[in-house]
């Protein structure tokens, strides 16, 4: 996205980010968004933010199109926040 010029910051509200991403999709239309980790902040825990955030996040974005979630380092236990129609992939591979 960055070679394209598109940010979305990292201090944004949930609800920015949702619409930034929403707005991206209504331009380009893809069939669907791999999302490469690092979907939460912190390393270890959930935040009780982050059990209302991720879940609204993602279901948001689902409304549009398919969602690819890789998880990176910082989203250990993600898969408790992740709707069941949301395909989840190993960064090693596996399913």
């Amino acid at each position: 996205m960055a070679s394209n010029e598109i940010f979305i910051g990292k201090n944004s509200t949930i609800n920015e980010s949702i619409q930034e991403l929403s707005d991206i999709i209504d331009l380009e239309k893809p069939d669907s968004v791999i999302l490469l980790g690092d979907v939460k902040s912190s390393i270890k825990n959930i935040s009780r933010n982050k059990w209302d955030e991720v879940p609204l996040f993602f279901k948001k974005i689902r409304e549009k199109c398919d969602i690819i979630l890789i998880p990176g380092n910082h989203d250990a236990n993600i898969q408790r926040l992740v709707p069941d129609n949301i395909t989840m992939i190993s960064s090693t591979g596996n399913g």
